[in-house]
């Protein structure tokens, strides 16, 4: 797989620190919130809608909502059994969202597809899933494009060859993902959008290798004082990962 010159933990990765319009994560206890109805994605047993623009999060969490307030008939107690495993796996999910179309690493994906499985067990709840893994996978792919036009801008040299390879692979994958959803197979895709989301975060990884972060100190100038004086000095940092620089400076 291309990662050229790219981190190995790039599974584990973040979105870079300029984009813009970054939506804020919904609590999950207020999964009312997510009541917005305009596009049905139903079955025999579950019927759940959102709006058309809804982003991960708001996928993610409706299908918790479907999970916990869905009856599911099955032998036994397997329906029930599924059903736990499910929710466990999903609420699992949340430690890894970073906000409402990112993900921090690729186990999100992983507890998606043990969540869905058998395949067979509330398909509507996969289809969920997967239109929340699909938008995850499109914004990572979106972050790395805008990164890589934002250091053309800034005469920045980067590895273009390795960052083209995994875009192209990134979008091979989301095609590959697309296909399998249009033959019925959503369980499927979700590895796919998977391998979609690590490429992207491997030419991220890429470019972070080309750039250090920056603070630029935008306080004007010094405030007249006579001896010591102690005040907030406000500037900017630009990095490709500024979430993993607070992380680090804890």
């Amino acid at each position: 797989m291309p990662n050229k010159g790219g981190d190995s933990n790039a599974d584990k990765r973040g979105p870079p620190e300029w984009v813009t319009n970054a939506k804020t994560l919904p609590p999950a206890s207020n999964r009312s919130a997510l009541a917005n109805r305009s596009e049905p994605l139903a079955n025999a047993t579950i019927n759940v809608s959102l709006r058309g623009n809804a982003s991960a999060a708001d996928y993610r969490l409706a299908a918790i909502d479907a999970l916990q307030t869905t009856e599911f008939d099955a032998p036994g107690s397997s329906a029930d059994d599924h059903q736990r495993q499910a929710l466990r796996e999903l609420n699992e999910s949340l430690d890894y969202v970073l906000d409402a179309n990112r993900t921090t690493s690729a186990q999100l994906f992983e507890r998606d597809k043990e969540a869905s499985t058998p395949p067979q067990f509330a398909p509507s709840v996969t289809k969920l899933l997967v239109r929340s893994d699909e938008r995850l996978a499109h914004t990572a792919i979106a972050d790395a494009d805008r990164l890589a036009t934002t250091l053309r801008d800034r005469n920045v040299s980067f590895d273009e060859s390795a960052v083209a390879e995994n875009l192209s692979a990134a979008r091979a994958a989301v095609g590959r993902a697309e296909r399998f959803r249009t033959r019925g197979q959503q369980h499927t895709a979700i590895s796919q959008y998977r391998v979609a989301w690590i490429h992207a975060q491997q030419a991220l990884d890429v470019l972070d290798l080309s750039t250090t972060p920056n603070v630029t100190i935008t306080t004007r100038e010094d405030m007249a004082h006579d001896g010591n004086i102690t005040y907030a000095v406000r500037g900017r940092v630009f990095d490709v990962r500024s979430h993993e620089l607070a992380l680090n400076s804890r």
